[in-house]
Parts: structure tokens; sequence; C-alpha cells
């Protein structure tokens, strides 16, 4: 699931035999094959060891987005 500014934006399923083991380096802004990159600017990232619900990615980002006046 993709959030912007605490909305959900897109989202995607994978299949149930997806293969999630990865063995590259992770690199934010990227695409996974090719080499077109992100074009703009990313104000805050956080990783966690789950998912987190609609409602915990809505509270973190009023938590923040004072410090970006939005």
């Amino acid at each position: 699931k993709i959030y912007i500014n605490g909305l959900l934006d897109n989202e995607s399923t994978l299949p149930s035999d997806a293969d999630l083991t990865f063995s590259s380096t992770f690199q934010l802004g990227r695409l996974y094959t090719g080499a077109d990159y992100f074009n703009g600017k990313i104000s805050s990232l956080a990783l966690h060891d789950r998912a987190l619900s609609a409602e915990e990615v809505l509270q973190n980002y009023n938590a923040i987005k004072t410090r970006f006046n939005l």
C-alpha cells in the first residue's frame, strides 16, 4: 500500500506463491528494473517490522505534518 499525506493512494497484492526472498541491496526511489529514479523529494521514511493499519499511518502523518507546513 502506498500512502501520500496520510491517505491511501494505491495498493496491489502479491500472489500467494510470490518469492519474497531478496538478495540485492535495498534502494529507495528506484524502479526494481531499469534505471528510472524518483524525481522528487521524500520528507520522511520509516521502516517497520509489520504492516501498519491505515489509522496508524494517518496518526504518524498527523504527528509530523506541521514540520513540513502541511
